[in-house]
């Protein structure tokens, strides 16, 4: 058992997740609007995100058109923790159970591992999946208690979150331990 813990220990400190390198030769097929919504959902610009957003709906794309990494403009603003910038991406189509195609995490794992209650609830509220795993195995109660956010852990554990959720043994209780999150491990 020790041996098992030591290697999911190593595996979780070791991760690196392929496809970084291709954001140099992505070429925006919107001619530019799609790099500026991606850059107003980092910076929190909701003045930027609105003008792009009426833009980009005279083009064929649309707000849940994947960057070079693979995220849609949910993916970012909730990994940067812009609640309103979420919220108007909801309001306009985006899908809250987008799925990255590089690492399978969802604008979920994102608020989770960032612990944005508010976002986190909000998209649970617009019918995110609880327990979608990523790529690597990790669901977003794995992100939020890997980063030892306690409060978005209860508010997923009583969404209903499912503790024993992952895939090749990467539980929530795996991914407190791999991360040294000791008070996770006693939630």
């Amino acid at each position: 058992r020790m041996q098992w813990l030591q290697e999911q220990l190593a595996h979780f400190g070791n991760l690196h997740i392929e496809g970084d390198e291709e954001e140099d030769e992505w070429a925006d097929p919107s001619g530019g609007l799609l790099v500026n919504i991606f850059a107003a959902c980092e910076e929190g610009s909701m003045d930027q995100l609105t003008t792009n957003i009426q833009e980009l709906k005279d083009t064929q794309y649309d707000v849940n058109t994947p960057g070079p990494d693979g995220d849609t403009a949910l993916h970012l603003a909730c990994l940067y923790g812009h609640q309103q910038c979420a919220e108007l991406l909801l309001q306009e189509g985006a899908k809250a159970d987008a799925v990255n195609p590089e690492d399978g995490t969802t604008p979920l794992h994102d608020a989770a591992a960032g612990g944005y209650a508010g976002i986190v609830q909000m998209l649970l509220e617009s019918g995110a999946t609880l327990d979608a795993a990523a790529t690597i195995g990790l669901t977003p109660l794995c992100s939020a208690v890997g980063a030892g956010h306690a409060h978005v852990v209860q508010l997923l554990a009583s969404a209903g979150a499912n503790l024993d959720a992952g895939q090749a043994g990467k539980t929530p209780l795996c991914a407190a331990a791999a991360a040294g999150q000791h008070d996770m491990v006693q939630l």
